[in-house]
Order: C-alpha cells, then structure tokens, then sequence
C-alpha cells in the first residue's frame, strides 16, 4: 500500500481526540514549496503524538522525493523531505465509504475540496505566511 497509495500519518492523538479534526480515511493535500509540487492523499495511519509530516512512498514520490537509500546492502524507504518544506492541508470529515484508496480515487475525492478551499494560489499565500 505504502508504495502505490499516496497517504499521510497524523498524531494518534488527534484520532483519539473527541474534538473535529482530521482523522483516518480523511483527505488532504500535500505542496512542497521547494519544488511546487502538489500531491493528494488520504490520512492513512496515525503515528507519534505531536508529528504531523511522515508520508507514504507514493506521497514521497508524487512531490518529487526518492525515499530510499541504501542501508546495511539494501534499498529502504528512509530519506525523508526537509522539515519545513512540506505544507498540509487537511479536510476534516472528507472520508470517503470505499474499501480501498487509490491515487486516481484519492485525486477524484480531494481535489474539488482543494478548490474550494482555494486552490494552489490560497495554499502558496498560506504557506508563504510560514517560518521557511
């Protein structure tokens, strides 16, 4: 899944969290300002309490960054991308009722969001407002 589906980790205390916000199966993009890269994923997995950023394969790769590495003689998914060159945004409650993601499916889904939101001009202003 990691290799094919482009998904995004929360912390577990935000699933956990009665309060709104985005949770597992939830829809999101991804732009790296760097590059201006655009990815669409799905909140797929949740991970430590107060990091938000670790991304699946396929997101790594549809914004322009090869994960791997080699390691002790083999190939492993572990370069990640610079910290702060990555923004989210989120759409709490946009999971969909599918048993299975794709990357075609997860576009379909989010990008209307997206352009509600927006768009790519709404996200850029919104990210050029952050600490680089």
């Amino acid at each position: 899944m990691a290799i094919t589906v482009p998904f995004a980790v929360i912390p577990t205390t935000w699933q956990r969290s009665g309060t709104p916000g985005p949770k597992l199966g939830d829809l999101g993009v991804a732009y790296r300002r760097s590059n201006g890269k655009l990815a669409y994923f799905v909140v797929g997995d949740t991970g430590p309490r107060n990091k938000l950023g670790e991304g699946s394969v396929a997101l790594h790769q549809a914004l322009g960054n090869d994960p791997f590495v080699d390691r002790f003689g083999k190939r492993r998914a572990y370069k990640g991308i610079g910290a702060r060159d990555v923004v989210y945004l989120l759409f709490p409650g946009s999971a969909q009722a599918v048993a299975s993601f794709d990357a075609i499916l997860i576009e379909r889904a989010a990008k209307p969001l997206f352009e509600r939101f927006g768009g790519i001009d709404r996200l850029k202003a919104c990210a050029a407002s952050l600490v680089p």
